[in-house]
């Protein structure tokens, strides 16, 4: 008989990682995971950009190849290490916030609650997810029956370059991230066209 993994599994086990810690892998999961990891398989230079690439959109919640190549391009003009000038970028973007303070389960939430017209940034309706934060930008949700994240009662530390105000559902982006927890540690930004 044949497992059925679900599509976190699948996903893991293609990108070599279990990328969302917040969930537990059963034992045969686990194994299974172990398994693709140990395998000696040999890739080739562009499949280890392709790879790097897979991992970091599957934990900023699937970007696309198009907003993916305009953000390396802005980190590669900004001045400083490029890849460190990415993860800067993804970190101000409006959706990650929501994810990273808890407003919104996974990703998809947080961009469906911006879509649907729950989120106001200093004071207007706003609708783009992709949006970069600037220091100062006070972020606001409409009232509604919002309940937290189990993984955010068991580990509640919202980054510090932001300022949050549960009772109130809003929040002030401070400054750009200074510590960032990926899954994966990146080599080099992956570009797919070389």
């Amino acid at each position: 008989m044949k497992l059925r993994y679900s599509p976190l599994i699948k996903q893991s086990v293609r990108l070599g990682e279990h990328i969302n810690p917040h969930k537990k892998l059963s034992w045969k999961q686990a194994n299974k995971l172990k398994s693709v990891i140990n395998s000696n398989k040999k890739r080739s230079g562009f499949g280890e950009r392709l790879l790097e690439y897979r991992r970091l959109t599957s934990v900023y919640g699937g970007l696309t190849k198009s907003v993916y190549t305009k953000l390396t391009n802005a980190a590669f003009r900004a001045p400083g290490l490029s890849n460190i000038n990415l993860l800067y970028k993804l970190e101000a973007r409006i959706d990650t916030c929501l994810y990273r303070l808890g407003f919104a389960n996974s990703f998809g939430m947080a961009k469906q609650l911006i879509n649907h017209k729950f989120v106001k940034l200093n004071g207007r309706t706003h609708t783009v997810s992709s949006y970069q934060l600037k220091p100062g930008d006070i972020i606001s949700l409409k009232t509604r029956n919002y309940t937290t994240p189990l993984w955010m009662k068991t580990t509640p530390c919202p980054p510090v370059n932001i300022e949050v105000d549960y009772a109130a559902l809003r929040f002030i982006y401070l400054y750009p991230a200074q510590y960032i927890h990926l899954t994966s540690k990146l080599k080099d930004i992956p570009t797919l066209g070389e």
